[in-house]
């Protein structure tokens, strides 16, 4: 767990607090403003960048495409001696296979009719169980303190401090 962290200021009075709510104000329309100005300066140079990213990226789609055409069309001369790739002399093209994955064997089969068949066939065999789970609402909701001692729980709540400083209404919603 990590360490509280120690207060470099040390307020004494209410004034005190008002002058720091007014600098939390301060200090947090400062870091939205150049929050804002940086995320312009982002949107700036990714439209500026944009129509090059998209050139090759439509470029990169072609070739691979004219690239795939011509492997199948041209597999006996591309695939020789059982190999599934042709090396080049930049580069190599070819096939894998993915991983194998089950699928229905036509519309007609759904997967909770898959699921009664394998159920009929092999009991829950190919069935997963998950494992029980605390409904901690119901828990919390329904059991006493003593209750819940005896079954090694407590009910425990934090309190997290915030500072919310009031703001001036936008002028331009103001005006309304």
């Amino acid at each position: 767990m990590a360490r509280p962290k120690k207060p470099t200021l040390t307020l004494n009075t209410i004034d005190d607090c008002t002058a720091a709510m007014a600098s939390l104000l301060v200090a947090e329309t400062e870091l939205e403003k150049l929050t804002a100005t940086r995320d312009q300066d982002v949107a700036a140079t990714s439209a500026m960048y944009e129509p090059a990213i998209d050139k090759f990226r439509a470029r990169h789609s072609e070739l691979t495409l004219a690239l795939k055409t011509y492997y199948y069309a041209h597999l006996p001369e591309c695939e020789q001696d059982g190999a599934k790739h042709l090396q080049l002399p930049n580069g190599v093209m070819g096939r894998r296979l993915n991983p194998p994955k089950l699928v229905p064997l036509s519309r007609n089969w759904t997967w909770a009719a898959i699921l009664v068949r394998l159920r009929e066939r092999f009991g829950s065999r190919f069935l997963r169980t998950r494992d029980p789970e605390i409904d901690r609402d119901l828990v919390k909701s329904e059991l006493t303190e003593e209750q819940l001692h005896d079954v090694g729980l407590d009910l425990a709540q934090d309190e997290t401090f915030y500072a919310s400083p009031n703001r001036l209404p936008d002028p331009v919603e103001a005006a309304r």
